[in-house]
């Protein structure tokens, strides 16, 4: 058996064995966030490709804790499991934001793997409650951190139109310059500013 193979098998299931389930969002405030850690190395493993490259979907439950299945690349099914919630994403985020503010907490530091995959996530959902929390990160200290902010706003704009001036806005006060990808990519985005 190769050895890639056990070394996955043996990362899922301490994996699975220790973090909560995202379904137990009532009995788990800051439970999702001691396993910050190592939710980092499966999102390193998962984004290196070691854990399986391809395309799934997860459910979502909103904020409004309203269902529907989302289309995703495998990296958030990898971190998160099949079930994921609006509230673990903003866990995350908001504890990012919040470390970032104090220098200091669990998301304080290299956490770029673990933010990645979650704006990843966000991006997909398209979800415009998202708005605030995902531009926190446009200020982040890791520039892969602030690019990926940047992308998961523009995401939710294809989905919200009526949050596009919001964005743009919120974008421009960042200094931002749209890249031709971006331009391309997300047609409502303006080609020069």
């Amino acid at each position: 058996m190769p050895k890639s193979l056990i070394y996955c098998g043996v990362v899922c299931a301490m994996f699975t064995s220790t973090l909560p389930v995202a379904s137990d969002d009532n009995k788990r405030p800051a439970a999702i966030l001691a396993n910050d850690e190592q939710l980092e190395h499966v999102a390193h493993l998962s984004g290196s490709g070691a854990l399986g490259c391809g395309i799934g979907s997860f459910l979502y439950t909103d904020h409004a804790s309203e269902k529907r299945r989302v289309a995703c690349g495998l990296d958030p099914i990898h971190v998160f499991g099949h079930e994921i919630s609006a509230k673990t994403l903003s866990e995350f985020l908001e504890a990012r934001a919040k470390a970032n503010e104090l220098k200091n907490g669990p998301m304080f530091g290299d956490r770029q793997f673990l933010l990645f995959t979650t704006l990843y996530a966000v991006a997909d959902t398209e979800d415009a409650q998202f708005v605030d929390l995902a531009a926190k990160l446009l200020d982040d200290p890791i520039p892969k951190v602030r690019a990926y902010a940047q992308h998961t706003l523009l995401c939710i704009g294809d989905g919200n139109p009526q949050k596009r001036p919001e964005i743009l806005k919120l974008l421009t006060a960042h200094s931002w310059n749209p890249t031709p990808y971006q331009s391309k990519d997300h047609d409502w985005v303006p080609t020069d500013r």
